[in-house]
């Protein structure tokens, strides 16, 4: 068993925070002007008093977003857990696509659900700005959309936030095997906590739900004797650690 370092060393102290970069209220036009949407093919409605917004048959929906300097970054889209019809789609930066999608069947539950998708750093990096387009297959459904957001991982010195507002709670971590156990503090458990997993490099690894007091998941699909950042988040703000999968 190898628990989470302590903060000792310089490399090991620094902080990592998530950053909004874009966020999308889907369908709804006064917040999808101020990104530039244009769409092919598509249609928009409310659901649970939530507006969406999809594409069909080769249709898109495209979205431009400006950019400043960000490293790494990732999407989390929000959609309805209990779709009908076909709803295949591809997911593209400047018309690479970095990710394909399939809602029908995925959860199969009468609530929203989030997904994360890393975007390669190759597609952005540079860049001023990115066209993220959301591109039906024949036949099919883009979405529905209800929220877009696009958020950076960054990186900080301890001085740089301030001594206080440096969150000094830990988090109980055990890794064995590739498997995690994730122990919050007590004062968390009730929220809605999401656990991310960053490559040094930015890059998204792995992303999950916090549910139970006292959760585990499953790590072995990623790479052995490197490290990662950990990061939990919730409606209080977000934490980080790094951490060495063995």
């Amino acid at each position: 068993h190898l628990r989470l370092m302590s903060d000792s060393g310089r490399a090991e102290r620094l902080r990592y925070e998530q950053v909004l970069v874009a966020d999308i209220d889907a369908g709804y036009s006064a917040a999808e002007s101020k990104y530039k949407i244009f769409v092919s093919n598509s249609n928009t409605g409310s659901h649970q008093g939530e507006s969406w917004r999809d594409a069909y048959n080769g249709g898109y929906i495209r979205y431009t977003i400006p950019l400043d300097g960000q490293d790494s970054m990732f999407l989390r889209v929000r959609y309805w857990g209990n779709e009908g019809l076909s709803r295949e789609f591809d997911i593209l930066v400047d018309e690479v696509v970095f990710a394909s999608e399939s809602l029908v069947g995925k959860w199969n539950v009468d609530a929203f659900q989030e997904v994360d998708y890393n975007i390669p750093s190759a597609l952005f990096k540079g860049k001023s700005k990115i066209n993220l387009k959301f591109r039906a297959k024949a036949g099919n459904y883009a979405g529905g959309l209800f929220y877009v957001w696009l958020y950076a991982l960054q990186a900080q010195e301890p001085d740089a936030l301030g001594s206080g507002r440096e969150d000094r709670r830990e988090m109980d971590v055990l890794i064995s095997d590739g498997m995690l156990r994730l122990r919050l503090p007590s004062e968390d458990r009730d929220l809605n906590n999401r656990l991310r997993i960053f490559g040094m490099n930015g890059s998204l690894m792995y992303s999950g739900t916090v549910q139970e007091e006292v959760q585990v998941f499953d790590l072995r699909r990623l790479p052995r004797q490197q490290w990662y950042v950990l990061l939990c988040s919730n409606e209080k703000g977000s934490r980080a650690q790094k951490l060495l999968i063995p």
